[in-house]
């Protein structure tokens, strides 16, 4: 009955802020002009189908984290990731949360199970992502202390794991360096977030096999945080241009899409790719119009006309003087 109760009051409570999150998000990046002059394309859906909190009547064995257990109401389906006998380590005395189990929820029988590998000590939890599934491929996201896996619902398999690759070698400071703090899903891609080492991003094929997608531009200011700008290959056509960023005061990860929608990108001539501020590349539209990034500001620069119609290293040299 406690927990037919929990369950309920967790219900109601994902009810609640679904409700106050159903505004339209207040984004600078959705009104961009240079985005308004692309011909006939659809404006991206950047937010993933996000899992519903667990409301069901099946009952789980062993030990279940906050937030590791998520139903797939379209699919009468119950992930989660628990601890129990099977990864009791005696040297440590824990319970080793990495047995991830799939239940129909009509029938609360259990349908699939998989035993993930040790990541880097039996007391390092794995999670899921709390947006992790993205509703075309049918993927789960599950996040080790520094490696992710990709878990196929339809097919019921667990792909090797992804440890994260960066543009730039990355140095440790401390034990916590290079630990996953969130992962998404977009289209065909894995993107995430590393503590200190920054955004990371991986391309998905349908097979699931995966290859690093590093950062088109990359730079560090003094204060030794990375900005990374991520130019992908939309499933629309074009691209589209990421900076992730993650705010630990309010635990908020977000991909930051710079255009309202993908474009058409001539990166052949781009400037400033290398640690710098601001990015300069040329669209195959709008009669090859510059577009300037900031990395910091994580948004498109509207140039003065004039300096617009000015070459890419103009256009840096006036950036670099007037930020």
């Amino acid at each position: 009955m406690k927990i037919m109760i929990y369950f309920a009051s967790l219900s109601i409570i994902v009810l609640l802020s679904s409700c106050n999150n159903s505004e339209a998000p207040n984004s600078s990046e959705s009104s961009r002009s240079i985005a308004d002059d692309t011909s006939g394309q659809i404006p991206m859906n950047y937010t993933n189908t996000e899992i519903t909190a667990s409301s069901h009547n099946c009952d789980i064995s062993g030990e279940v984290l906050d937030d590791n257990q998520y139903w797939l109401k379209e699919r009468n389906t119950l992930v989660c990731i628990k601890a129990d006998s099977l990864t009791y380590d005696k040297d440590l005395n824990v319970l080793s949360h990495r047995i991830l189990e799939l239940y129909d929820t009509e029938t609360c029988q259990k349908i699939a199970e998989e035993v993930l590998p040790l990541n880097v000590s039996a007391d390092f939890p794995y999670y899921l992502a709390k947006i992790s599934y993205n509703i075309q491929s049918q993927l789960i996201a599950i996040r080790g202390f520094n490696t992710v896996h990709i878990y196929d619902i339809a097919s019921k398999k667990l792909f090797p794991p992804l440890e994260p690759q960066f543009k730039e070698e990355r140095f440790a400071s401390d034990a916590q360096s290079g630990r996953i703090i969130r992962v998404e899903l977009w289209e065909d891609y894995l993107i995430g977030y590393a503590q200190e080492y920054g955004a990371f991003a991986f391309s998905l094929d349908e097979n699931t096999n995966s290859t690093p997608a590093l950062p088109f531009a990359e730079w560090m200011p003094p204060e030794e945080i990375y900005y990374s700008l991520f130019l992908l290959p939309s499933q629309q056509g074009g691209q589209q241009a990421f900076i992730p960023s993650y705010d630990f005061e309010k635990d908020a990860f977000s991909i930051n899409p710079i255009f309202s929608r993908p474009q058409e990108i001539n990166t052949e001539n781009a400037t400033g790719r290398e640690n710098s501020q601001f990015v300069v590349f040329r669209g195959k539209g709008n009669n090859g119009s510059a577009i300037a990034v900031d990395l910091m500001k994580r948004a498109i620069v509207d140039l003065p006309q004039n300096i617009g119609q000015g070459n890419n290293q103009t256009i840096l040299a006036w950036l670099n003087q007037n930020k």
